[in-house]
């Protein structure tokens, strides 16, 4: 009987200790975790657009204007880029060397009595200087006249006549010039012969050179402004070759094929290389209503659309189009600027409950009782 009573008891004991295991070791309920929050966002007025700002490098085939025919001492050097009807480019010995706008060299000295094309176009330089009063191909008294006030004007001794070497012609002017530096310096000796100016012969040629990494983000459809001084000039990409270096050089070209500076290309310097500050447009800037991209969703059609919560918590689906978009943002054809939009839904970050928030742990017996 006394072993009977202990095998009870030990089975009692084993079942309270099964018992409290169930109860004690039971698994705590999952957490589904905080409930999403809706995050909106208000239509705002924006601008979507990428730029890129390159130079550009403007090479200038360049020709001599006309052999110098002064000997002397260097005396004066102009620092224009830019020559102008009468303009003095540098001085020899006193004489002071001056453009004139034709098409005939100046083979010659020019007196009273000459006559020809070269007296022409000194006729025609002091009448737009307004020294003369009508032009002629003759080199007569009020030609001299004219003459000894325009040497009077420039501080040269009063001649009336003009020496050979006094005058270079140019097809047109204004036009860019540059000049032999290592030649042409105050206190130089010239003995004649020397080719010391120099302007532009033929187009300019505009050439954007770029990494290959800013290669692949500029489309060849990309507008480009290029700028000089107060002036900006539209060019297009009219084709790439690959230098020696590894970088992407782009030719550029004006919007209709021509030069890119077209009849403004007196504006250049002259230099043999120029150059410019460039935009580069990789996006075309738009502006409008403008929304973060996550607000908007499409259906199985493919229309997306925006849901929009009214001021009464109301909110409706709204078909929009998209104008343009850059680095997140959207401008929107259908939504109005001050509405409010849905734009996604986040969790908030859960904080430790309270230890009076917990929980206890599952009493529940398997088969349901308690």
């Amino acid at each position: 009987m006394r072993r009977l009573l202990l095998a009870v008891v030990a089975v009692v004991a084993l079942l309270a200790a099964f018992w409290a295991g169930r109860v004690t070791l039971a698994p705590a309920p999952i957490d589904a975790g905080p409930v999403a929050e809706e995050l909106t966002a208000t239509v705002t007025e924006q601008t979507v657009g990428r730029t890129l700002n390159l130079g550009v490098t403007v090479s200038q085939p360049r020709r001599s204007v006309a052999v110098n025919h002064l000997s002397g001492v260097v005396t004066d050097v102009t620092a224009e880029t830019k020559a102008e009807n009468g303009s003095v480019l540098f001085a020899v010995a006193g004489l002071p060397v001056r453009a004139i706008a034709g098409e005939m060299p100046f083979y010659r000295s020019l007196t009273r009595g000459d006559s020809g094309e070269d007296v022409a176009q000194l006729n025609d330089a002091l009448v737009d200087l307004g020294l003369l009063d009508s032009g002629s191909d003759r080199y007569d008294g009020a030609t001299v006249r004219a003459v000894e006030e325009w040497q009077q004007e420039l501080g040269a001794p009063a001649t009336g006549d003009i020496h050979l070497g006094e005058l270079i012609a140019f097809d047109s002017l204004p036009a860019p010039v540059t000049f032999d530096r290592d030649v042409l310096q105050l206190g130089n000796q010239l003995s004649g012969g020397e080719n010391l100016v120099f302007t532009r012969s033929g187009a300019p040629e505009f050439r954007m050179e770029v990494q290959e990494q800013q290669a692949r983000i500029i489309p060849e459809s990309a507008g480009i402004q290029i700028s000089i001084d107060d002036t900006q000039w539209e060019a297009k990409i009219s084709g790439t070759t690959t230098t020696p270096e590894g970088n992407r050089a782009f030719a550029l070209t004006g919007p209709d094929g021509s030069s890119v500076c077209g009849s403004e290309c007196g504006l250049l310097s002259g230099e043999a290389e120029q150059y410019l500050p460039a935009t580069v447009t990789l996006v075309e800037p738009v502006t409008g209503p403008g929304l973060p991209a996550a607000a908007i969703h499409t259906d199985a059609t493919g229309t997306a659309s925006v849901t929009i919560l009214d001021d009464d918590g109301t909110r409706h689906e709204t078909s929009v189009h998209v104008l343009g978009a850059q680095d997140g943002v959207v401008i929107l054809d259908g939504v109005d600027v001050g509405q409010v939009a849905v734009v996604l839904a986040e969790s908030p970050e859960q904080s430790s409950p309270a230890p009076g928030d917990q929980e206890p742990p599952s009493t529940t017996s398997p088969d349901g009782g308690a």
